[in-house]
C-alpha cells in the first residue's frame, strides 16, 4: 500500500502480489554425502505484467566428502556482512521486482568447488557459464528508477547469456577476525543506462574483502572492493558496526555505518556514494523470535534519505508475519527522485511446511 499517488501517471496507485517461494532439501546416499536443494520462486502481481514471473532461486545438487564439496545448478551466494549495503556481492544478479533495496537475488547457474583447509579456512572456486541481465519493472510498477522497454521485460526464467565468468574466494579467521578475500572476472551485474534504455553491461574485474571483528559487546564490520572495467577503476567500502546491549527481555542493537563510493560519472550512479546509516534493532527474548528494526540512510552526495521500519514475528512453527514500511526523501534533481512519492507499507505472511 502506497501513501501517495505515483510520480509517473502510468504507474498504478496501489498493488497486491502473491508470492510462492518454498524451500525443499533432501539428503541421500552413504553417510548422506549428497544433498538436493530446491527453492523455486513465483510472483503474480495484480498490476505490473513484468512482475509476473517464475525463477529458480536455488536448484542445486551438492556432494560433500571429507574436506571438499562440489555443487552444481542454480544457486545463491551471499558474502556481505554490513547491514545497509552489501556491496561485495557480485555472483548473483539482483531482482528489483522483488525488492527495491536490491537484496533479492536471481538464481545463478554455476559449478562450485570448496576445499576446507582445517585451521586455514576454506577456498571456493566458482565457474559461472551464463550471465543473467537485470530484469526491469514495468510501466505500472512502483519503486522503479528507470523505464525499461516492454521488449526487454523478462518472463519465466528470463534470458541466460553465455559469459564464462569465474571467481575465487578464501575465507577464514585471522586472530579473532572473520575475513573473506575474493577475485571476480566476468560481466558486471550493474547495467549502464547512459547510452541505452536497454542497459549495457561491461567486462569487469573486481577485488573484494569482508571483515567482522568482535570486541566485547561491539561487532565491527567492513566490506571493500576495487572494480575495473565499468568506467574508470574505482574503490568503494562500507564500514561500521553494531553495539549490543543484552537484557533478559531482549537484545538492543545500535547500528552505525559509513559508505563511500569513489566512482565518477563514467560508472552507473550508486545509492551509497557518500552515505551514513544509523539504526536501532531490538530482538525479543521469546519463542516468537520477534524483531524490530528502525534505520535511516542519508546519501550526502545526492541529499537523499531513506527511512525504514521492519518487523517480523513467528506466529507459530509454520507461520511468520512480516511488516516493512519505507519512506524516501529526495530533491527533484536527484537521480533517485522517482522514489520520493513511493512511501509504502508492505505486509507478508509466510507459511513453511
Amino acid at each position: 500500500m502506497f501513501a501517495e499517488s505515483p510520480e509517473d501517471p502510468n504507474q498504478a496507485r496501489d498493488t497486491a502480489a502473491v508470492l510462492l517461494n518454498p524451500v525443499w532439501k533432501a539428503r541421500f546416499g552413504s553417510d548422506e554425502a549428497w544433498e538436493l536443494e530446491m527453492s523455486p520462486y513465483a510472483r503474480i502481481d495484480a498490476r505490473d505484467k513484468a512482475a509476473r514471473y517464475v525463477d529458480l532461486r536455488v536448484a542445486s545438487l551438492e556432494f560433500r566428502e571429507r574436506s571438499q564439496m562440489f555443487r552444481v545448478g542454480f544457486d545463491n551466494v551471499f558474502w556481505g556482512v554490513a547491514e545497509s549495503n552489501h556491496l561485495v556481492d557480485i555472483i548473483n544478479q539482483v531482482d528489483p521486482r522483488a525488492d527495491v533495496e536490491l537484496e533479492a537475488k536471481l538464481g545463478q547457474p554455476m559449478v562450485s568447488y570448496t576445499r576446507f583447509l582445517d585451521s586455514y579456512g576454506r577456498v571456493e572456486v566458482f565457474w559461472l557459464p551464463y550471465f543473467r541481465p537485470r530484469p526491469g519493472i514495468g510501466e505500472k510498477g512502483r519503486q522503479r528508477l528507470e523505464v525499461i522497454p516492454e521488449s526487454q521485460q523478462t518472463h519465466g526464467l528470463g534470458r541466460l547469456l553465455r559469459s564464462d565468468d569465474w571467481a575465487v574466494r578464501w575465507s577464514g579467521q585471522i586472530a579473532s577476525a572473520d575475513v573473506g578475500l575474493y577475485f571476480f572476472k566476468g560481466v558486471g551485474r550493474e547495467p549502464d543506462f547512459s547510452r541505452s534504455t536497454e542497459g549495457d553491461y561491461h567486462a569487469t574485474r573486481q577485488l573484494g574483502m569482508t571483515l567482522q571483528l568482535p570486541q566485547g559487546s561491539m561487532l565491527w564490520k567492513l566490506e571493500a572492493l576495487r572494480r575495473s572495467g565499468q568506467g574508470r577503476t574505482f574503490n568503494a567500502y562500507v564500514a561500521g558496526g553494531e553495539y549490543t546491549i543484552a537484557r533478559p527481555s531482549g537484545d538492543l542493537g545500535l547500528l552505525l555505518e559509513w559508505s563511500q563510493d569513489f566512482r565518477d560519472g563514467s560508472a552507473p550512479p550508486s545509492r551509497f556514494a557518500r552515505s551514513l546509516f544509523g539504526g536501532v534493532r531490538y530482538r525479543v527474548s521469546e519463542s516468537g523470535d520477534g524483531e524490530i528494526l528502525f534505520g535511516v540512510l542519508h546519501d550526502l552526495r545526492h541529499n537523499t534519505r531513506s527511512y525504514k521500519v521492519e518487523f517480523s514475528r513467528r506466529l507459530s512453527d509454520h507461520v511468520k508475519l512480516g511488516l516493512v514500511a519505507r519512506k524516501f526523501v529526495a530533491p527533484a534533481d536527484s537521480p533517485f527522485a522517482a522514489l520520493r512519492r513511493d512511501a509504502n507499507v508492505q505486509m507478508t505472511l509466510s507459511w513453511s511446511f
